[in-house]
């Protein structure tokens, strides 16, 4: 695995290949997905936490991953489990330091480290999370929000209408002055030395901003606020001579509060001592990542952003993929960032092209099938469509279902489906999705949440209403989805659905692929001039968006858009993917020279293909052909090694006749 790792002190951090080690008693292996950058790595990195002597070591305290396996005695969390990493300790064992190989040596590293593809991490440094958790969110919650949110709640005791000083206006200031807006804090001010954490800094609440290496801080609050003290100082800085100079700002109640740590061995002098006698006495301390109970808060927390009252937009202010991990270092070094994700698995775009290129793969290999008669029935192939599917699969949540149609492979596989099973289901084997009996039209996974396909027109749409009605009454946190083509979408059943589902306000996102043609009948031959699937779905009270189904991010956007909504409001939407359908209707065969097709030419058709435009997109973000080529590469060899896997498989048994049939 790739890992980043600390050799020297106030030396670059070496990303290298680093070998992992069984795990131990306590001990749990994470798939890290993202990491933040906290303050604290640059002391470790200066040498000033007391880490020259376990060097080479690996790093980052805050994360969110996926469980991979479990050692001994942990019963905190299973495999497949996604959670928050952190630093400070939660419910669970307590497990040895984990050990690591690299260049051939076995190293040592904390109990929880985030700077990897993969860790070891010990069962107390780490907690569930709801799979739909989004993983900026847990990442946040391994450090710096909990630790604002337990700082501003737990140490300061913050009211509302007291008044905040905030010094530092990094990734933990920014996360503050969030949490200081949401007790109703009156003013907020923010202190820091870099006039570019100005706009961050107003955008999250803060109600002054002041550079305190070109101003002075008194005069700056008696001018804004005609004041001179504030209740609450929470210094992030660690600077001496910052904290000298705020502490005489301190109201008679005040509280101060060092999050950030001055160097080993730097003094801090305590000047015009006799002002701490004014008041009812004032406090100062020292905290530990605010107090905050990571067991008991960090799902509170959750429950806070999932109920809207936790924003965690702008803080976050830049994202980059671990072979850059210096780069983003020097940006938190030189205060032009607040907090950074660290992007520990392939980019969202990369995963997003690995799947569409399997897609593909797989189509076109069960083409061949389908040309040697090793499929006996009709299918209908997914090529062209691919964004569609993966663009909407991926705004969607473990839980939420997915209802597909006659053309459904590529619905499944974007819902995580196993494409072995598919592969034994169309050629009738043992093991199939439908136990071999259902064919190319028929799939069927519930381990995925993948509920079913039907071939009957706009069929899909009520079954998946009736998914949706069933999350709403039990008041599950899911959503249905169904997917249909442009001549499905005109059917009476879709809009006795769609009024009902708008009645009901049930959790149902109807995404229609208009591909120009039911089998080969054109738009224009079965709609009036004026036919508005827009006008009439909106008709309805439904939401409508329409993308453009051949680009992946145009859909992901405006997918994710609609199930936001969707999530919050309880009602459903409609979301129309214009793309195109690169084979016949229902055969591995081009169509072109039947003449039906005008606009969606060969040409065209290869010149909007999903696949090269995103393949183009990740060349102009700096991937390389041959990283793309190898992907081409992996995943057909996958594909073959599926469908070889379909092929040696048994037939059914004669026993299987009869099981599964209810009429």
């Amino acid at each position: 695995m790739k890992a980043a790792v600390l050799e020297a002190i106030n030396a670059p951090l070496t990303v290298a290949d680093v070998g992992l080690t069984e795990l131990l008693f306590g001990q749990v292996l994470v798939k890290v997905l993202v990491s933040g950058i906290c303050g604290s790595q640059l002391q470790e990195i200066g040498g000033h936490k007391g880490n020259a002597a376990f060097l080479p070591h690996l790093m980052g305290h805050e994360g969110c991953g996926i469980v991979e396996d479990i050692g001994a005695g942990v019963t905190k969390v299973k495999k497949g489990d996604k959670v928050v990493m952190h630093w400070r300790k939660g419910d669970g064992i307590e497990s040895d330091f984990p050990s690591y190989i690299f260049n051939g040596k076995v190293i040592k590293s904390g109990k929880v480290t985030t700077f990897s593809e993969y860790s070891i991490v010990s069962e107390n440094r780490i907690t569930p999370v709801p799979q739909d958790t989004p993983e900026e969110l847990c990442a946040l919650l391994g450090c710096s929000l909990s630790t604002a949110l337990g700082t501003v709640n737990l140490e300061a005791n913050l009211k509302m209408g007291e008044g905040i000083m905030i010094v530092g206006a990094g990734g933990l200031g920014v996360n503050l002055i969030k949490a200081a807006k949401m007790v109703s804090a009156y003013p907020i001010i923010s202190v820091d030395i870099h006039d570019s954490k100005k706009a961050v800094a107003e955008q999250l609440g803060a109600d002054l901003y002041i550079n305190g290496k070109h101003e002075s801080i008194k005069e700056a609050l008696h001018k804004a606020f005609g004041i001179k003290e504030v209740d609450v100082i929470i210094d992030t800085s660690g600077s001496p001579r910052s904290i000298e100079e705020t502490l005489q700002l301190l109201s008679g109640t005040g509280r101060f509060i060092m999050v950030g740590q001055p160097k080993p061995g730097e003094t801090v002098e305590l000047k015009n001592a006799n002002h701490f006698f004014g008041g009812s006495g004032k406090m100062i301390k020292a905290t530990q990542g605010g107090q905050f109970s990571p067991s008991i808060e960090i799902p509170r927390y959750i429950k806070l952003y999932q109920s809207g009252l936790l924003n965690i937009d702008n803080l976050i202010t830049h994202r980059v993929p671990i072979h850059k991990i210096n780069e983003a270092i020097d940006l938190v070094r030189k205060g032009e960032a607040s907090r950074i994700l660290i992007d520990l698995q392939p980019s969202p775009l990369l995963r997003a092209y690995t799947k569409m290129s399997y897609m593909r793969a797989a189509e076109e290999e069960i083409a061949q099938l389908y040309l040697k008669h090793k499929i006996m029935s009709f299918v209908h192939f997914y090529v062209g469509q691919e964004a569609v599917a993966t663009g909407v699969c991926d705004a969607l949540q473990p839980q939420d279902k997915v209802m597909g149609n006659h053309r459904s492979h590529g619905h499944y596989l974007a819902k995580g489906g196993d494409l072995r099973a598919m592969v034994r289901e169309m050629i009738g084997k043992e093991g199939g999705v439908a136990h071999g009996k259902g064919g190319s039209m028929h799939m069927i996974d519930k381990s995925v949440n993948f509920v079913g396909s039907t071939p009957i027109l706009g069929s899909a749409v009520p079954l998946a209403a009736g998914s949706a009605f069933a999350q709403a009454y039990n008041h599950q946190r899911g959503i249905s989805v169904a997917f249909v083509g442009d001549g499905a979408s005109e059917e009476g059943g879709v809009y006795e659905t769609l009024n009902l589902s708008a009645l009901f306000k049930l959790p149902l996102l109807l995404v229609v692929e208009n591909n120009l043609y039911s089998v080969n009948s054109k738009l224009k031959d079965r709609r009036s001039p004026k036919y508005d699937v827009e006008h009439i779905v909106t008709g309805f009270g439904v939401q409508y968006k329409k993308a453009d189904g051949n680009d992946y991010e145009d859909v992901l956007a405006k997918a994710k858009e609609l199930v936001a909504s969707i999530r919050k409001t309880k009602t459903p939407a409609v979301l129309e993917c214009m793309t195109y359908r690169h084979m016949a209707h229902s055969a591995p065969l081009f169509d072109d020279a039947q003449g039906y097709r005008e606009e969606d030419t060969p040409e065209v058709r290869s010149k909007n293909d999903s696949i090269k435009r995103l393949r183009q997109t990740l060349l102009t973000q700096g991937v390389t052909e041959e990283t793309l080529a190898q992907i081409d590469t992996d995943v057909r060899a996958q594909v073959l090694a599926a469908i070889d896997d379909a092929q040696k498989a048994a037939y059914p048994n004669e026993q299987e006749l009869t099981t599964h049939v209810y009429a």
